[in-house]
């Protein structure tokens, strides 16, 4: 497999300090359908863990929205369809804003012809109370790309302090 920025699963972490908080979402299918040279959200319709309502697989379903401020831990990653051509974006957003370079965190991979593409972003962010959290894929393959549903696509956020 094609490998970027490491890979794992999302996992829950055990912090102390009270009601920290501690989201993780996942796909319960392939997201179909990504336009080339398109920022699409990804659409989290399957909840591992909501400790505190940050999530609703109805309602705004690629959002991620804290209850309070302070420091975050954002973890997320997708696994790409096999496809060789064109370059692959993972990006995390903070209240909708996706604009290259400006995220939160960014990757980008040159995908392999035979094997799927994993992506992995971690990053730390400072949020406020009602701030959102967003996951984004961009891809040049020229036509439609699906993102799978597998241990690696994922979004997990965790409140830290």
């Amino acid at each position: 497999e094609n490998i970027i920025l490491g890979y794992a699963t999302a996992q829950t972490l055990n912090l102390s300090g009270g009601n920290i908080g501690q989201c993780q979402v996942a796909i319960s299918g392939n997201q179909v359908e990504v336009p080339n040279a398109t920022w699409t959200e990804v659409l989290w319709d399957a909840e591992t863990l909501d400790s505190n309502g940050w999530h609703s697989t109805s309602v705004n379903p690629a959002r991620i929205t804290v209850d309070a401020g302070g420091a975050y831990l954002i973890v997320a990653g997708v696994c790409w369809d096999t496809n060789g051509t064109g370059e692959r974006y993972l990006s995390v957003t903070k209240n909708g804003t996706v604009v290259t370079g400006t995220a939160l965190s960014q990757a980008n991979a040159v995908p392999l012809a035979a094997v799927n593409t994993r992506m992995q972003i971690t990053t730390l962010a400072t949020l406020a109370a009602g701030d959102y959290i967003e996951v984004s894929v961009y891809q040049t393959s020229t036509g439609l790309l699906d993102i799978l549903e597998h241990t690696s696509t994922f979004c997990s956020v965790y409140r830290i302090q």
